[in-house]
């Protein structure tokens, strides 16, 4: 598999169907910006326009070939996403909120938390 913008698009917005993403209220897949990227140093990444409030969530296609990594990629950065619209974000990346909120995640959709 070779993900594509679009097909990042519809795992962020299957995702934001299941708990607990559909009670964070993520905003649309058509308002965030997905790039693929060809980074082997990391799986995806979230960052933010912001000037125009603008979300955009980067996928490597050298670290995600299969649907199952680039679903698991999506729901971290996906958190990362939502930290930062609720600013929870800190100096540290993966902070006691955002390991807060990994456990949930991986507990509901059957992920190992250490992985996350």
């Amino acid at each position: 598999m070779k993900p594509t913008p679009e097909a990042c698009a519809a795992a962020y917005d299957c995702l934001r169907n299941f708990t607990p993403f559909k009670g964070w209220k993520l905003p649309s897949g058509e308002e965030v910006e997905f790039i693929v990227t060809r980074d082997p140093s990391k799986y995806g990444a979230h960052s933010h326009y912001i000037c125009r409030d603008e979300h955009i969530i980067e996928i490597s296609d050298a670290c995600n070939g299969h649907l199952n990594t680039l679903m698991f990629t999506m729901a971290h950065e996906m958190v990362h996403l939502h930290q930062k619209r609720a600013k929870l974000v800190t100096k540290a990346e993966h902070n006691a909120d955002f390991k807060r909120r990994a456990k949930s995640v991986c507990r509901e959709l059957g992920w190992d938390e250490k992985a996350f």
